[in-house]
């Protein structure tokens, strides 16, 4: 069963660009095309036009001509020359005639002689003396050395200066003795320090074992420094010490004795005198203590 063919749509490109109008003015033709890829089948949608034409330039024609015009001169360029005669030049552009008028006949490019005085006498470039040589790159085994010249710049048309402005050579081609590099002993301990207090300094050093060669590295540092003792130092005057007045005596004691004493009210410091006796005790009446 079904064994009628299925049915296939048509299948077409895209329509091409318009082609080039056939007229100017007054109305003309242009035309459009494209292509079948597929094409229909069965009740399948059948394929459209492949060409297409459509109307174009609809204005009407000018019957009235327009001759060419020019438009306004340029300024006059650079002269070719500073002196001994040049030309400069100048132009200016033109507008085509349309419908058939007058075309340009006028020249678009105008020249003028300038600058025609006669040329001072030119002065060729020369070489000023070689300076002296630089130092060698290295000390031993083969280096180079550069040296430099300046030039006086050539005036009123002069020949420039042929040849090169640095020039090197070899220098210290003798081979380079075998290297020998600087060795050091242990740093030595610390030193005292400078001051015991208020920041001082200290130092340690160290000796060379070993002595490079020249075309060694140096040696390095030999002493070194470092801050001690940073904190601010104390005041050092002697301070006596100072003592308030004794107070009353006490009552008079079964042992026939009485006291009284006094408080420190500034400690002795930095060997200031010291603080006397605090208490006194000595005999007394009254009670049962005979009088004396």
């Amino acid at each position: 069963c079904n064994e009628a063919e299925c049915p296939v749509d048509c299948v077409q490109s895209a329509w091409s660009e318009w082609s080039t109008c056939t007229a100017l003015c007054d109305g003309g033709t242009r035309n459009r095309v494209r292509t079948t890829t597929v094409e229909s089948t069965g009740v399948g949608t059948a394929c459209g036009p492949v060409t297409e034409q459509g109307s174009c330039n609809t204005e009407a024609c000018v019957d009235e001509s327009v001759a060419c015009t020019y438009n306004e001169w340029s300024a006059y360029s650079a002269c070719t020359a500073v002196c001994g005669g040049g030309q400069q030049t100048r132009t200016r552009s033109s507008n085509a005639p349309q419908n058939g008028g007058a075309v340009c006949t006028e020249p678009l490019q105008e020249q003028l002689a300038c600058n025609l005085e006669t040329c001072p006498e030119a002065v060729d470039c020369s070489w000023n003396e070689w300076g002296p040589f630089e130092a060698c790159s290295v000390s031993c085994g083969g280096g180079f050395q550069s040296r430099a010249r300046t030039f006086t710049s050539p005036v009123n048309g002069g020949a420039a200066c042929v040849g090169d402005v640095s020039e090197t050579q070899t220098c210290n081609s003798a081979a380079c003795a075998t290297t020998t590099e600087c060795v050091v002993s242990e740093w030595s301990a610390y030193g005292a320090c400078s001051a015991p207090c208020g920041s001082g300094s200290q130092s340690r050093n160290r000796d060379i074992l070993t002595s490079p060669s020249l075309d060694a590295a140096p040696c390095p540092s030999l002493s070194e420094t470092t801050p001690c003792n940073p904190q601010a130092c104390q005041d050092t005057t002697p301070v006596d010490c100072v003592v308030s007045a004794f107070g009353a005596w006490d009552v008079c004691s079964p042992s026939c004795l009485t006291t009284r004493s006094r408080a420190i009210v500034i400690e002795a410091s930095n060997g200031g005198q010291v603080c006397p006796a605090l208490m006194e005790t000595v005999s007394c009446v009254g009670g049962t203590c005979p009088s004396a």
